[in-house]
């Protein structure tokens, strides 16, 4: 099963592909980056950022769904956009409304991982969330999504906490306003 995370660590070039950066001993980021976690291979997928190159009124998408396709999406000019060719936020809150739509019942779960750990301890985490709860089938979370930034801290410094601690809650605070943003557009299209 796949379940999303939202993370403000240190995004690597490794092999090729974007990894998240495993001790979390980096600065905490105000960039906010999307994935997607598979239950089964235990490994995640970042989804792509828009390219640089493009401008930034290309980027805030307002899209609409298209009753009976899941495949794709119509943007602000009624142009078809496949889904799988979305970028970051926006591909991630799809994913997570197809996920919803395919389950007739089922609540989501925003965790929040702890401070001063790394990401195998947030993925473990996640892991152990989704035996608990999913797999479990004995109350309503089918879905999770995790919330996991930079946090470790060996050596205890508490102005580098406290600075980490601040950019870690505002990249949370960020992730839900474009949350909130999405969703409204996405079925709030009509209102004005």
């Amino acid at each position: 099963m796949k379940h999303f995370i939202i993370t403000n660590r240190l995004i690597e070039i490794i092999n090729e592909q974007e990894r998240i950066k495993e001790d979390g001993t980096e600065e905490a980021r105000d960039a906010i980056r999307f994935a997607e976690y598979d239950t089964e291979t235990k490994n995640y997928n970042i989804f792509p950022e828009p390219q640089p190159q493009i401008p930034l009124d290309r980027v805030r998408y307002n899209y609409q769904i298209v009753d009976g396709n899941d495949d794709v999406l119509l943007d602000e000019n009624n142009n078809q956009v496949a889904i799988n060719t979305l970028h970051g936020s926006v591909r991630a809150f799809i994913g997570l409304y197809k996920s919803l739509k395919q389950t007739t019942e089922g609540d989501v779960l925003f965790f929040i991982h702890g401070f001063n750990t790394d990401l195998n301890d947030a993925l473990d985490a996640l892991q152990n969330l989704h035996e608990k709860y999913v797999e479990n089938n004995t109350n309503a979370i089918q879905h999770i999504v995790m919330f996991t930034g930079a946090s470790y801290e060996p050596n205890f410094r508490v102005s580098r906490r406290l600075s980490r601690c601040r950019t870690f809650w505002l990249s949370l605070r960020k992730s839900f306003f474009k949350t909130r943003d999405f969703l409204s557009r996405l079925f709030c299209r009509e209102r004005k």
